[in-house]
């Protein structure tokens, strides 16, 4: 799921934030080194600045925040 909201400031200037949260598809019997997956949570900010009516200005930033993956193999051939 996700959530997103944008905040007008003034006629020029906006402010964006969001978040979500995504499970892994890899259930944990079936994870190893070449899937090492876990579920994961996203942040973003952001700004709009519209410089005239030709140009807008758009920055922003998203970090992405990783469960920690523990595989464990039984098998050391597959």
């Amino acid at each position: 799921f996700a959530v997103g909201e944008e905040f007008q400031v003034t006629p020029k200037l906006k402010f964006r934030m969001g978040g979500s949260y995504d499970q892994t598809p890899v259930k944990k019997q079936f994870m190893d080194v070449r899937l090492p997956d876990g579920d994961h949570v996203w942040a973003s900010t952001g700004i709009n600045y519209v410089v005239s009516k030709k140009l807008d200005v758009d920055v922003s930033y998203a970090h992405l925040f990783f469960e920690d993956a523990h595989v464990h193999q039984s098998n050391p051939l597959l």
